[in-house]
């Protein structure tokens, strides 16, 4: 008995991914997003929703854009 290939494929028939993941929603992370953009890449923002308000190194809730 043979066993099959199975190619698992991403968008556009791709076979590799890289995943891009960040946390707590830093201003910094803006200059990071408009990088990302700039050359096609996403990449997933945890947010930390019960402290948005209560440091000011975090991104204010009222400016979060999603897309």
């Amino acid at each position: 008995m043979q066993l099959r290939r199975i190619h698992i494929l991403f968008l556009q028939g791709r076979n590799k991914v890289l995943n891009f993941s960040y946390d707590d929603g830093r201003k910094e992370d803006r200059r990071l997003v408009s990088i990302f953009r700039k050359h096609g890449l996403k990449a997933t923002f945890n947010l930390n929703s019960g402290e948005t308000d209560t440091d000011e190194r975090r991104i204010p809730p009222a400016t979060i854009e999603w897309e």
